[in-house]
């Protein structure tokens, strides 16, 4: 056990790529690495409802939809600090799934309403990114799903906007949905302690997989209302 509390890892093997980081310095303590956490999700989700007026042809914003956009932000940022705390403290696999549950459902706010469209993205890209234990062609196709809903927002801010202004929005959109799946990786990436899911759960992962690039596809392709 380490001064703070936290267990050092044992071998290289079992080391998380989502905290690895140079073996030099002093750790931040938790409570401050959870008020980053907040402050940063709180500071993101402010960005994020800026970058929202920006590309709205016709906006209308309330109060209220205001503050759930931020603070859903920020609570998905202390949740995913909260998660990078599990990994550096390398909790075994049951109580860091359940960690991993929790901080999941914390993202969840984030594809209600507009966001909805582009949550795929959030689940799927931190997991081709991160799953290194998966083939390389299993990486490609999640992550090809996972880029479906970028391609589709492209279309939909020049249907919308002028090309200058849409052109600035989506590369404004990216860094917005860039930092999202930063932060997610801390829930979406393996633990690297040998476990493997059953292959009925592989099964079901596939299938759902493919409904999400089939209903991605609908959604790039299909009639715009």
């Amino acid at each position: 056990m380490s001064a703070d509390g936290t267990a050092l890892v044992g071998s290289e093997s079992r080391m998380d790529p989502s905290t690895q980081g140079p073996a030099t310095g002093r750790r931040l303590p938790w409570p401050l690495v959870l008020l980053g956490g907040l402050l940063g999700g709180l500071a993101w989700g402010i960005y994020a409802r800026v970058w929202m007026r920006f590309v709205s042809a016709d906006p209308e914003f309330t109060w209220a939809g205001t503050l759930f956009i931020v603070l859903g932000f920020a609570m998905a940022g202390l949740a995913q600090s909260a998660a990078y705390l599990g990994r550096r403290a390398d909790l075994r696999r049951p109580p860091m799934t359940a960690l991993r549950v929790a901080t999941f459902a914390s993202l969840l706010p984030l594809g209600m309403a507009a966001g909805g469209p582009m949550f795929p993205t959030v689940v799927l890209a931190p997991l081709a990114i991160a799953h290194t234990d998966w083939s390389s062609r299993t990486r490609l196709l999640v992550g090809t799903v996972a880029v479906i809903p970028v391609i589709a927002i492209a279309g939909i801010l020049l249907d919308d906007l002028s090309t200058a202004r849409a052109a600035a929005g989506y590369v404004w959109f990216l860094t917005v949905y860039a930092g999202i799946i930063w932060a997610a990786r801390f829930t979406l990436a393996p633990q690297l302690d040998g476990w493997r899911a059953p292959r009925t759960a592989r099964i079901v992962g596939a299938a759902a997989l493919g409904l999400a690039a089939i209903l991605e596809t609908l959604f790039l392709l299909g009639p715009k209302a």
